[in-house]
């Protein structure tokens, strides 16, 4: 069965406390020559997910949270945002387009090495969808696909201590994957970047205001 769009459903994974992360932040971000810039970075909840403008609505994305991550599809209004959380062997994600609802996913891999895998999950209105899932990785980056029934859907994603970051829709989404740090108020996020004429990020410090 294909997966549905828009992307939905509930997933049990602990709360995604959109709201703790709302608000203006001051940045210093790293560009890929390793120059650094100042910016400013704005928080807002989207439904279940997170809403992320950048420099005044220069670049927006859209986020999901789990635990101390956060998964965030930035740069490309049409890319949805995954996020997974490792547990053992096995994956187990949520996503979303809009952020208006989540749906589930679960894989197993081992995070170590490149790999096509068989994946399932469950959409908004119940109904479950199977498929795969092709994870190339080369130094904490992927360039996945999934391959549900006839369907095929590209992606960029981050790997970091058993997080997958990943936004999904086309070939030229972005994906940023932050970690909530223990000073309070502090984001702590890195970037990929596909798209031509995208922002050059490497990585940039959020601090509340």
């Amino acid at each position: 069965m294909n997966r549905c769009l828009p992307l939905a459903c509930t997933l049990l994974l602990g709360s995604a406390l959109a709201d703790s992360l709302e608000g203006t932040y001051h940045v210093t971000r790293t560009l890929s020559g390793g120059r650094q810039e100042q910016g400013t970075l704005r928080i807002t909840a989207a439904g279940k997910a997170l809403s992320f403008n950048w420099d005044g609505g220069k670049v927006t994305g859209l986020g999901l949270r789990l635990g101390d991550r956060v998964a965030v599809a930035y740069g490309n209004p049409d890319c949805g945002v995954a996020a997974y959380q490792q547990t053992g062997g096995t994956f187990t994600g949520l996503w979303t387009l809009s952020g208006q609802a989540t749906g589930t996913e679960t894989f197993n891999w081992d995070g170590l090495k490149p790999a096509r895998v068989p994946l399932s999950g469950r959409n908004p209105d119940g109904s479950t969808y199977s498929g795969e899932l092709l994870l190339p990785l080369q130094d904490g980056h992927s360039l996945p696909q999934w391959r549900i029934g006839q369907d095929k859907t590209a992606g960029a994603a981050l790997l970091q201590n058993g997080f997958l970051a990943t936004a999904f829709g086309s070939e030229t989404c972005n994906v940023a994957l932050f970690e909530v740090r223990a000073g309070p108020g502090e984001l702590g996020g890195r970037f990929f970047t596909l798209s031509r004429g995208g922002p050059a990020w490497v990585a940039e410090v959020a601090s509340r205001r």
